[in-house]
Parts: structure tokens; C-alpha cells; sequence
């Protein structure tokens, strides 16, 4: 079965041990219409227009594919925000949005969401700076022919306050076990909010992080430029990614530590049922010990595309569907997929 959206997630990336993936999201408003929760109906749908007008005449007409909304199964939409295309209330009332994607799933668009439009990108690995030319690159583009929201004082204008400016929300998902056994994650939390940053489950389930993966990003936007605000990303990341690694380092001489992962493997490759919880707290084990060598042939696309295309609606799509229910269809498609990555674990 083909990814959905997610060949972007085959390429190598920088850091992948700690780092699965790096975003650059850019929100921009047109000039002279109200902005898209004040805007009426008729407005929201010239802004459809419009842009689907500037795609189709620009050179991304073949680069960026319109997604049907409206037509496809509200779970097929709730895939779509599982996965940070578009926004939960999007997929729960697509009416006079729009979603485009590239054939790889790296680059979107979607319009009149918070913003009129919103660019995005994602990269594998640390590289914010990749997202961040990749989504530019779109908005120049389309900028050619379409007159974005400014001021001079205030920059990039939004109805959300903390896009003011530059308009660029940039961030980095890390997977952070080793800092999650210690129970660092809420004071790490609270001291990035002190100094402008965020740190945020990627899939959260109440105050907790399934997966152990917290989304970093700036929490500043105006009166810094889009260099400064992605250099302090990275430096932010790294600072992470070095405490996790000296606490990784403490833990390599534990068996019990060894043992919990090689567990971990045996269940994705012989459970026939898999909740949702575990799944992700056995592939966390995995990826953390694929990251500290103890498999050679696991390969980090596999494990990082299969946490994605077991999150509950991406799950229930028509194409990854059996006549059996959640728990059995997300066991089989773990074991179909680590033992096609590595001949010695066939089952």
C-alpha cells in the first residue's frame, strides 16, 4: 500500500534519530476584505475564486492539486488534520475552504481557515530553513498577482495577534523519550514559554504526548525577521536535542531499558490486536532503539509514515480498511510493514 500523502517522509533528513520532521507555515490576508471569520459567504467564495484563478495561471498549476473536500468522507478530512493539513474545524465544515496539495504531500495550501490563506511545508529531519524557502517560494509566486494584507508598523496583518508580522509559525518535531521517562517535559515546557518558544504534543492525549513527540516551535512573530526567528528554532532544538541525548546516554547500560524495546519489537511483530496507546508507545520504544543501534535494516520512513497512518481516522480510510475492527486492522498494518522493512522479522 502507497503512503497517503507522505513520500515527502522517504527522504533522509538531518538528525533523524531525534528530529522526525520540520514545518514553516506562513499566514498572509488579502487587502481589502474582511478577514475570513468576519468575511460572508459570498466574500469567502471570491476568495476561492481568486486564488484558484492565480494557481491554475501560475506555474504551480501543476505542482499543487486541488483536494475535494466537500466530496470525500468526513474521515478522509479528519486524516487531513491528523496530519496538519487543515484544521479539525475544517474537516468537520468544509464548506467555502479549500485544500491543495502537491503529489507528495510536502507542500499545501489551504484558504479561508484563520487566515485567507496559509502556505506550508514540511521537511524531514531538523531543517525549518527547507520548510521555510519551500512555503516562501509558494507565496511568492501567488503573490505576483494577489495583494496581501500589510503595514508597515504591524507587518503581515491577521486576525490572530500572535501572527502578527512575519506571519511564520516554524517548528521542529522532536521525539523526546529519554526527557519524557524523567519527567522534564512540563518544566521544559514552561521555560520555553518564558523565553518565546512552545512546546506542544503532536498527538496529545489529555497532558499526554502519545508517541513522546512535542512540536517546538516560535512563539514570536513580530519584530524579528524570518532568518532570526528560524536560527532561534534551531538553536532551541539543539539545546533539546542535547539534553535528551546526555539523558539517553545515562540510560544505554540499562537492561531493563533493553529489554523493554526488544519487547516492543516483538509485539509489532506478532500482536494481532493493537490499541491506539500502545501502538504508539511501542513504536516510540522501537524508534528510540533503531536510534541507539539496535537494529541495522529498520529505516526511519517506515516507522515515522506508520505512526501517521495509524492515528484513528487516517486508519478507518477506504484503502487501509479490513472487514475486521480498529485494533485488528492497525496490527495487521504494522506487521505488514516491519516485515517487509527487514527479512529476519518475516511473519
Amino acid at each position: 500500500m502507497e503512503p497517503i500523502y507522505e513520500k515527502w517522509l522517504q527522504n533522509p533528513g538531518p538528525e533523524r534519530g531525534y528530529a522526525v520532521y520540520s514545518f514553516a507555515v506562513l499566514g498572509r490576508n488579502l487587502r481589502d476584505i474582511p478577514f475570513a471569520f468576519h468575511a460572508d459567504a459570498p466574500q469567502r467564495e471570491e476568495i476561492r475564486e481568486k486564488i484558484r484563478k492565480v494557481i491554475s495561471q501560475s506555474e504551480l498549476a501543476h505542482v499543487l492539486y486541488a483536494v475535494p473536500l466537500l466530496n470525500m468522507p468526513q474521515s478522509a478530512r479528519f486524516s487531513l488534520a491528523e496530519r496538519g493539513y487543515i484544521q479539525r474545524s475544517t474537516a468537520e465544515k468544509p464548506e467555502e475552504k479549500d485544500l491543495f496539495l502537491s503529489e507528495d504531500g510536502s507542500v499545501f495550501l489551504s484558504v479561508n481557515e484563520k487566515d485567507h490563506l496559509c502556505f506550508g511545508a514540511l521537511q524531514p529531519g531538523i531543517a525549518p530553513e527547507i520548510a521555510y524557502q519551500k512555503a516562501e517560494k509558494v507565496e511568492a509566486i501567488l503573490g505576483k498577482n494577489l495583494s496581501f494584507a500589510y503595514d508597515e508598523e504591524w507587518g503581515y496583518l491577521s486576525p490572530d495577534l500572535q501572527q502578527l508580522g512575519t506571519g511564520l509559525k516554524a517548528g521542529v518535531c522532536l521525539h523526546l523519550p529519554a526527557l519524557c521517562a524523567d519527567g522534564d517535559m512540563l518544566p521544559i515546557c514552561s521555560s520555553l514559554e518564558r523565553v518565546g518558544f512552545s512546546a506542544k504534543p503532536v498527538y496529545p492525549d489529555g497532558d499526554t504526548a502519545l508517541g513522546e513527540m512535542y512540536s517546538i516551535e516560535n512563539g514570536v512573530t513580530m519584530g524579528i525577521a524570518e532568518k532570526e526567528v528560524l536560527e532561534n528554532l534551531r538553536g532551541m532544538v539543539h539545546q533539546l536535542i542535547r539534553r535528551e541525548g546526555a539523558s539517553r546516554q545515562r540510560r544505554r547500560e540499562d537492561a531493563r531499558l533493553c529489554d523493554r524495546i526488544y519487547r516492543a519489537m516483538g509485539t509489532l511483530l506478532y500482536a494481532r490486536r493493537l490499541s491506539y496507546r500502545e501502538a504508539m508507545d511501542l513504536l516510540s520504544k522501537v524508534r528510540l532503539g533503531v536510534s541507539e543501534g539496535f537494529w541495522e535494516n529498520i529505516h526511519w520512513p517506515v516507522l515515522d509514515q506508520l505512526v501517521r497512518r495509524i492515528q484513528p481516522a487516517t486508519l478507518s480510510l477506504p484503502d487501509l480498511a479490513f472487514s475486521d475492527g480498529a485494533d485488528e486492522r492497525r496490527a495487521v498494518l504494522i506487521r505488514q510493514a516491519m516485515s517487509r522493512e527487514d527479512d529476519d522479522f518475516a511473519v
